[in-house]
């Protein structure tokens, strides 16, 4: 299936989470739980973009959900592309120049 982007579109992501664990606003979390296990999760108030499966369904939310086929992968995808650090140069400095 194609990816789905439910609720606001621009959002500003501080940090990523696992689930319950949350400690700032603007927190991106990949949830694969679901029904309400899943509501309990996603409604949390630091929690504002979520990875979830395409079945996850919470009504009228202030969240961004981002449906997927397989959360855990899409998840791990963007914390790689904009989350881990870049390999740092050695030897960039000439010091004796």
């Amino acid at each position: 299936m194609i990816p789905e982007v439910v609720g606001a579109i621009e959002r500003t992501i501080l940090g990523v989470a696992p689930l319950n664990d949350c400690g700032e606003n603007g927190c991106l979390i990949c949830c694969r739980i679901q029904g309400e296990n899943a509501s309990e999760v996603i409604l949390d108030d630091k929690v504002d973009v979520v990875i979830c499966q395409h079945e996850t369904y919470l009504g009228s939310t202030d969240k961004t959900l981002v449906k997927v086929d397989n959360p855990r992968v899409a998840f791990m995808r963007l914390v790689s592309a904009f989350f881990l650090a870049k390999p740092v140069q050695e030897n960039v400095l000439n010091w004796n120049a």
